[in-house]
């Protein structure tokens, strides 16, 4: 019974699946394929709170694809899906925060070229201002500034960090107010700190990355 059972549990998860990856290929780049979905994304935010960390992830992307370039859908997004991916992060490893912050980038890669005109200075404000809060408002999370401030060794670790830092930057890009918000949160002499730290860890990386390469090739025949 309990063999019968996996073996069930495991059919359904592969056609959730190639659901979810559908889904995302039916409504990327597509508004009416977006508008046509977006009723159904509260009980999509809800399969995303479970534990099911894998499957998370593809509801994850599946959403940003709902939002991906659609600019009517991003400014009636209310708050609580901003904070919703905030609350997820830190309960996950390193390597799903990093799909999670990709909800936020894909928002805000989608508003920050926009021309200012016909609202779309006050939707790129909207939109990071929203994901500034989310990340950093103790309500909804606390532990990023820490996570962010800590030299990374292992390579998960290293691209939520650059994934978050690049974040930020599009948070800031043109809006005093979150730089002024991102300034409270992580002191500006600390982020240098990190920096320098991170840059001189990656240039030793590639230091032993080309002595192990010159080594092996000095072995050669």
């Amino acid at each position: 019974h309990d063999l019968a059972f996996a073996a069930a549990h495991a059919a359904l998860r592969a056609v959730v699946k190639d659901a979810f990856r559908l889904l995302g290929a039916f409504v990327q780049g597509n508004r009416e394929n977006q508008e046509l979905f977006e009723p159904v994304l509260p009980d999509m935010l809800a399969l995303e709170s479970t534990p099911d960390f894998a499957r998370n992830t593809r509801i994850t992307r599946t959403i940003m694809r709902l939002f991906d370039s659609n600019l009517q859908l991003i400014a009636r997004m209310p708050e609580s899906h901003y904070a919703h991916f905030a609350g997820r992060i830190n309960m996950l490893p390193f390597t799903l925060d990093v799909v999670v912050l990709g909800f936020y980038e894909s928002l805000l890669n989608s508003v920050i070229h926009i021309d200012d005109s016909g609202g779309g200075l006050e939707l790129r404000i909207q939109v990071q201002k929203n994901t500034t809060r989310a990340l950093f408002d103790p309500q909804f999370t606390k532990v990023i500034p820490s996570r962010l401030l800590h030299i990374a060794s292992a390579a998960d670790e290293q691209n939520y960090h650059i994934k978050l830092l690049g974040l930020l930057a599009l948070c800031a890009s043109g809006n005093t107010a979150v730089v002024a918000k991102l300034q409270q949160a992580i002191p500006s002499h600390d982020l240098v700190e990190f920096i320098h730290e991170l840059f001189s860890n990656t240039k030793r990386r590639d230091q032993l990355a080309h002595d192990d390469l010159s080594d092996g090739m000095e072995t050669c025949p």
